[in-house]
């Protein structure tokens, strides 16, 4: 057995990512970033591979905002940011046709074998509120 060492610690910290995911059979790329007043950290065009490897396609604009805070920071400062960026678009995501969901997509590890994890209320209800789903994936 090999002896651990602390690159292999490093390599087990926790880390979390959040970003809000809207996705629109109606409008395009340019036409959400006008209605949000922003650029997205990336998005997919209607028709655009899904995967570089992949024959499907993309049946809707896939529009994504990174939270941008770094991936060592804890999770609620994820939110806190995602929702405090919602909550300045309120007006416009709640314009967004019926062809558009959003949802917020969480993802965190944890070296510990457990995938326990606090959402907090003022995010939740924020996020509810404007009809966002929360999508997470958990890395162990």
């Amino acid at each position: 057995m090999e002896a651990r060492t602390d690159d292999d610690a490093e390599d087990t910290k926790p880390w979390a990512r959040a970003s809000l995911v809207l996705h629109s059979q109606s409008l395009s790329e340019g036409e959400i970033s006008a209605l949000l007043g922003t650029s997205p950290s990336s998005s997919k065009a209607i028709g655009s591979r899904v995967g570089p490897k992949s024959a499907a396609r993309h049946e809707h604009t896939v529009w994504i905002h990174e939270s941008g805070v770094p991936g060592s920071s804890p999770l609620e400062d994820h939110l806190t940011e995602l929702t405090t960026f919602v909550s300045e678009r309120s007006s416009a995501l709640s314009s967004l046709p019926e062809t558009s969901s959003l949802r917020v997509s969480i993802s965190y590890s944890t070296p510990y074998g457990i995938a326990a994890l606090t959402l907090l209320a003022q995010h939740i209800k924020v996020l509810g509120e404007l009809g966002i789903d929360i999508w997470l994936d958990v890395f162990e």
